[in-house]
């Protein structure tokens, strides 16, 4: 900003910077196409175990990346799925799953309030 100095950073740190981005890109891209996987297999709706794990990642993405629509409509399918073959009475299932949803919705309005 104005009135600041501009400090340069030596090689090292910019080496280290650059392998921490490129980390956090793998684990980003595997992270989706695992979720984009789950989701056109629509794998979940037969295992629960499926719907747990692709509601898990798309939780990790989203808690850092919250603008991803393309997740929110995932786990609104696979959160539907779960609470039409949900054993327990209709109200817990509800509950449960809009209480998990909740929180990570305000998860992510505190991290990007704009999305």
């Amino acid at each position: 900003m104005h009135g600041r100095l501009k400090v340069r950073s030596s090689a090292e740190q910019e080496e280290r910077k650059r392998v921490e981005r490129e980390k956090k890109l793998f684990m980003y891209k595997s992270a989706m196409a695992e979720c984009i996987k789950i989701k056109e297999a629509k794998k979940y709706k037969d295992d629960e175990s499926v719907a747990q794990i692709g509601l898990k990642i798309s939780a990790d993405v989203l808690a850092n990346q919250p603008d991803i629509q393309t997740l929110w409509n995932m786990r609104k399918e696979i959160i539907l799925s779960l609470i039409e073959k949900s054993d327990e009475k209709r109200e817990e299932a509800d509950r449960k799953w809009f209480d998990i949803e909740m929180n990570l919705t305000e998860v992510c309005l505190r991290k990007n309030p704009k999305s």
